[in-house]
């Protein structure tokens, strides 16, 4: 990472973070977040299929497993193998961790709302908008008006600065992207759980329909009671008259 300044008139280049052998672009931080996003978006899918019919809080702990697992695998590839991110394996794995769990979270969340679906809108938050402004490529200050304020809001852009920061700044204060990361994971969480209430309470109508029931999204189980309400309503007001 390399800083420039003027002396005497002319510009010098001061190098306050070299890039490791590996890692001549400075690019590695963008394929590290690269490399956790696509494999949880498509891990999610496979999540999804395997588990659909069990409680959600199932899908949680695959995801959990899912992660650490992706992180790892990341860590490894760029670290031991590249050489394009050294020196900080065990920070890189616990920011790689925290942001593959928030990106499956977050998907899964979604295929709770709105079933398999659902995939595709986290895809269009992550894939093709977070990822495009995660910084990795171009700095925050250089993105448009606008998407320079939201970008370091997004979790791709909070992974990008967390390892670039554990890499090149050791010591960096951290606070910002792991707070931005634990409130993308809270807010999946609380759709999860709220979706989970749904479910326990279609279940508890029909017990004999538990595996249809998890399988069902939150919004169908929503229409579903919409429906029947609608029903018990019109029977008094039709028998009348």
């Amino acid at each position: 990472m390399a800083l420039h300044h003027m002396v005497c008139g002319s510009a010098r280049s001061l190098d306050v973070a070299p890039l490791p052998a590996g890692d001549r672009a400075g690019l590695s931080v963008f394929v590290f977040e690269l490399g956790l996003l696509l494999p949880s978006v498509l891990g999610s899918i496979g999540v999804f299929l395997l588990g659909r019919r069990f409680r959600l809080w199932w899908r949680v702990t695959a995801a959990i497993v899912f992660a650490l697992l992706t992180a790892c695998g990341s860590v490894l590839a760029l670290d031991v193998v590249f050489g394009a991110l050294t020196g900080a394996g065990p920070a890189l794995i616990g920011v790689g961790f925290l942001g593959s769990l928030t990106f499956v979270a977050f998907v899964t969340a979604c295929q709770a709302v709105t079933g398999l679906p659902g995939t595709g809108l986290a895809a269009l938050v992550f894939v093709a908008v977070g990822n495009a402004v995660s910084g990795g490529t171009v700095p925050f200050a250089f993105l448009p008006p606008g998407f320079r304020q939201v970008a370091p809001w997004l979790p791709n852009g909070a992974i990008v600065s967390a390892a670039r920061d554990v890499v090149y700044l050791p010591g960096s204060d951290l606070a910002h992207p792991l707070a931005v990361l634990a409130i993308w994971l809270a807010g999946s969480l609380a759709v999860l759980a709220c979706v989970d209430v749904l479910h326990l309470a279609e279940r508890r109508r029909a017990p004999e329909r538990e595996a249809e029931i998890y399988a069902t999204s939150g919004t169908a189980h929503l229409r579903q009671r919409l429906a029947r309400q609608r029903a018990a309503a019109a029977g008094p007001a039709a028998a009348s008259h």
